[in-house]
């Protein structure tokens, strides 16, 4: 029974490991130019310029030592023979010329360095130019190797505020009853509200400002002479005076 409980253990810890060696085991890639030539390259972690230059192509060197390391001699059948006095320094002073593009520029940078000693990890760029001056056409690696574009960036858009109106939903209207049974003829949200007061006969009557109970409220207004109800007001006056009058003169023929 131990040993069991122990294997059934031991699977679960692979089967939980799993994921990140596969993750940890993704490939890297790089490109190499040789002359007009270009070639994708997939390895793991990362590798030397010459052990990249020798998975596409077959290549001779010979040893110098220092920051040169091996030097290439020739790739492909194509260079010069692989002695000291050759290797470097061939018809016209030609020899196999090694670039790496610098950090964030697009385009080749020579190196001082030879392909033994340099490293060359994902996403790299490796040319190689048989000359005595010049360099190979530049390529970039996502123009050579393919590279997936960036996921598009999506934001949420702004969710407009909302606001409960007293007496209603949004876009509704109420009526406010101010002093003296007057009423506001707008709501809240600034629309006319056709709403009827309390014993009111049409909608209209709070419209039109009348108190509740259907009625017209008129109001003598002493600060305002030529007002339509100072006017009324007079003329009910004299004519009050004026049947007066008549009456009195009746009863004395009588």
């Amino acid at each position: 029974m131990f040993r069991r409980v122990l294997a059934v253990g031991a699977l679960a810890v692979a089967g939980a490991l799993a994921p990140t060696a596969a993750a940890q085991a993704a490939p890297s890639r790089a490109v190499i130019v040789i002359g007009n030539s270009t070639h994708t390259i997939s390895f793991s972690g990362s590798i030397s310029g010459l052990q990249a230059l020798q998975m596409v192509a077959s290549v001779e060197t010979m040893g110098f030592g220092g920051s040169l390391g091996n030097a290439v001699c020739k790739i492909n059948g194509v260079g010069n023979a692989a002695t000291s006095g050759t290797c470097l320094l061939g018809p016209g002073g030609a020899y196999w010329r090694y670039f790496r593009p610098a950090p964030g520029v697009s385009g080749w940078a020579y190196s001082s360095t030879g392909a033994s000693n340099t490293a060359v990890t994902d996403g790299d760029v490796e040319g190689w130019y048989y000359g005595a001056s010049g360099s190979p056409p530049f390529h970039s690696f996502c123009s050579v190797a393919g590279c997936e574009p960036p996921a598009p960036v999506t934001t949420a858009p702004p969710v407009a505020p909302t606001s409960s109106v007293p007496g209603g939903g949004k876009g509704s209207t109420s009526t406010t009853f101010l002093p003296n049974g007057v009423t506001s003829p707008l709501g809240t949200d600034g629309t006319t509200t056709s709403t009827s007061a309390p014993g009111g006969n049409e909608p209209n009557d709070l419209a039109s400002g009348s108190p509740p109970g259907g009625r017209p409220e008129i109001v003598a207004s002493d600060e305002d002479d030529g007002s339509p109800v100072g006017v009324a007001v007079a003329g009910g006056v004299v004519l009050a005076l004026g049947g007066t009058g008549v009456l009195l003169r009746r009863r004395r023929r009588v």
